[in-house]
C-alpha cells in the first residue's frame, strides 16, 4: 500500500505544476494590466459628487457628497466609496474591473440599503468612454410577484476630472423592458481653493 503522505506529495506537486503552467505563456499576458486599467489609475484621488438628472446637474448645485478613489490589487481594480448627504443613498462601494480573459467591464456594488450586493458586466462604447453593464438580483420580494430584477451600472468617462455613474432598473414587466432612471451620480475633482481662474472641463 502506498503511504498516504506520499500520495499527498505527489497531488500538491501537481498542483504546483498546473499553477505553474498557468502562470507563464497566454495566461500570463492575460493577467497583464491594458489601457483600461491606465484609465482606473487616472481616476484615483478625492471627488465631490452631484446628484444629476437626465437633463445634467444645475451648474449651481451644491455638492451631495464626497468619493475616494484608490486603486486595488496593484492596480487591477478601481474602488469607488462615496458618501452622501441627500438623495437615496447615504454611502456607496462600487469595484470596477476589467477582465482581459472576456474583454469586458464588471463591476460589484453595494450600499447602506441592505446587506447584500450587485454584480454587472458589459462593455465599453467604440471610444471606451461608456461603459454599460447590466446585472440581475434575486429580489425574494420581485420574484414572489413573479418578475425578475434587472438593471443597468453605466460608467461614463468624461475626463481625468469628470465622470459619472448612473443606475437604471429595467422594467421586466413588459416586453418592451424599458429601463428607468432611479440615479445618476456626477463626480468632480474638488475646486482647488481660492483659484478663481480655475476651469472645470
Amino acid at each position: 500500500m502506498i503511504p498516504r503522505a506520499l500520495i499527498l506529495s505527489f497531488v500538491l506537486l501537481g498542483f504546483v505544476a498546473v499553477a505553474a503552467a498557468t502562470g507563464s505563456g497566454q495566461d500570463a499576458a492575460i493577467a497583464s494590466l491594458g489601457p483600461e486599467h491606465e484609465r482606473f489609475a487616472g481616476l484615483v484621488g478625492d471627488w465631490e459628487v452631484y446628484l444629476s438628472s437626465p437633463l445634467g446637474t444645475d451648474p449651481a448645485a451644491q455638492p451631495a457628497g464626497s468619493a475616494e478613489a484608490r486603486l486595488r490589487l496593484d492596480g487591477r481594480f478601481l474602488e469607488i466609496e462615496a458618501e452622501l448627504t441627500s438623495g437615496p443613498l447615504e454611502n456607496a462601494l462600487y469595484t470596477l474591473a476589467f477582465d482581459t480573459r472576456h474583454g469586458e467591464y464588471a463591476v460589484v456594488f453595494m450600499d447602506n440599503t441592505g446587506t447584500y450586493f450587485v454584480t454587472a458586466r458589459g462593455a465599453a462604447d467604440e471610444d471606451g468612454n461608456l461603459v454599460t453593464m447590466y446585472g440581475a438580483d434575486d429580489d425574494p420580494v420581485m420574484t414572489s410577484m413573479g418578475f425578475e430584477k434587472e438593471f443597468v451600472i453605466e460608467f461614463r468617462f468624461q475626463s481625468v476630472n469628470r465622470f459619472y455613474i448612473a443606475i437604471r432598473y429595467i422594467d421586466t414587466r413588459t416586453a418592451a423592458r424599458t429601463e428607468l432612471p432611479f440615479l445618476t451620480l456626477e463626480f468632480r475633482r474638488p475646486r482647488p481653493p481660492n483659484d478663481s481662474i480655475f476651469q472645470r472641463p
